[in-house]
């Protein structure tokens, strides 16, 4: 915990850390509108650091996709409509954006087998997004 302590902004929380399946790279999301990735067999630096992304909120969260080939953020404000953010995974480079409406994105969670996204807003709402090629099941026996 102290390697950590030293890489993030004095005074802020880090609101989530994942692991990879293969436990080789760590996920932060942190009050510092950050999102880092981490090589945990050299964990003296992040390997990639995403800033700008907002987080209002202490369990803002983050997570791998179910093949790790991105990772998924929101963003957590104090007024307005948060963003469900993707990154690809080998180059930390942003591949795509959405508002999901008022509120923040709280938790956000990436269904392994039902390849759905689905993302806890404060508003109290919960929103499924998928696709009705790739997606199986879920939110589909809905639509």
């Amino acid at each position: 915990k102290q390697w950590y302590q030293r890489r993030v902004r004095a005074g802020t929380e880090t609101s989530c850390l994942k692991f990879s399946a293969d436990g080789t790279k760590l996920l932060s999301r942190g009050g510092d509108d950050t999102m880092k990735l981490w090589d945990v067999r050299k964990i003296t630096e992040p390997v990639f650091s995403a800033d700008g992304l907002e987080n209002a909120f202490e369990g803002t969260g983050c997570c791998f996709s179910p093949d790790e080939k991105f990772v998924m953020t929101g963003t957590s404000v104090k007024r307005g409509s948060g963003d469900l953010v993707f990154f690809d995974v080998n180059t930390f480079q942003p591949v795509y954006r959405f508002a999901v409406g008022e509120g923040s994105v709280a938790s956000v969670l990436w269904h392994p087998k039902l390849n759905q996204v689905v993302a806890g807003c404060s508003n109290g709402i919960v929103k499924v997004y998928y696709s009705p090629t790739l997606s199986t099941k879920g939110a589909l026996l809905c639509a």
